[in-house]
This record gives C-alpha cells, structure tokens and sequence, in this order.
C-alpha cells in the first residue's frame, strides 16, 4: 500500500498462474477429464446374497473391470432402475438361490437375455462379454 501512496499496511498474497495453465490448455486443445461410467452393475438379494455380493465386487474390481453397486435394501426391480440409469451393459444378479448355488445371474440390458454362470468363471466371461481380453490391470501394495 505504502508503494502506492498510502498507508504501510502489513498483508499476505499470491499468485497461481491459473491464466497461463489456461492458455497452455487451450494450445493442446485440452479435453475435459470425464470420469469412465461402469459397465457392470451388481444387485443382490437377501442377506447371504450380500454377503456374497462384495467379495464377487472386489474381485471384479481387483480385474480392471469398472463396477457399480446398490448395497442398500432396495427390491430387484429398484436396482435394475439404477442400473438402466446408469446405462450399464449388464447386471449381474445374486440372489438367495444364486448365493447357495455358488452361481451369479448375468442379465443383458439391452436385450434382456440371461445366462447363469459359476462365481469361479464369472471374471473371465465378463471380460469375454465387455471384451476387455487384453487388459493389464496395476496395483500399487504399498
């Protein structure tokens, strides 16, 4: 203040350089970050179900395979709401029978097909029916 006529008057500033971060975008034609949306959604049905539903999530998600869920109480038909909103290629079902079985229900939402499939095979026919036989996925253990 005292450079500029005033009073000497004790003050903190800085400076971010958001203007030339903005140019530089605008140079490389920077393309907004847009988060990937899940191919795969995951309801279930009934406690065992539940219990189930997040091991069969966590090893979807340790495979590279981008997954939502509904873990609440809601009914079959609210979860495949959320998923038609979502825009997902499919919905995996567990239900009671399904969690007893060892058995997981894969429901096209496009076409509305359905096929039942082992837990055991469940990661690869996924990546078969999302095509994503290359993927390479990294985790850092640290």
């Amino acid at each position: 203040m005292k450079i500029l006529g005033g009073e000497a008057t004790p003050a903190v500033g800085f400076g971010l350089g958001v203007e030339r971060l903005i140019m530089e975008m605008k140079r490389v034609q920077a393309k907004p970050f847009k988060a990937p949306k899940p191919k795969i959604f995951l309801a279930q049905l009934g406690d065992l179900a539940k219990k189930k539903s997040l091991r069969l999530f966590l090893e979807l998600e340790k495979n590279g395979i981008l997954i939502s869920e509904s873990f609440g109480r809601g009914s079959l038909k609210s979860q495949l709401r959320v998923a038609n909103k979502l825009g997902v290629e499919f919905t995996l079902i567990l239900g009671q029978k399904e969690a007893l079985d060892r058995t997981v229900i894969i429901k096209n939402m496009a076409t509305g097909e359905q096929e039942t499939v082992s837990t055991d095979k469940l990661v690869d026919v996924v990546k078969k029916k999302l095509k994503m036989d290359n993927v390479i996925v990294y985790h850092n253990n640290k």
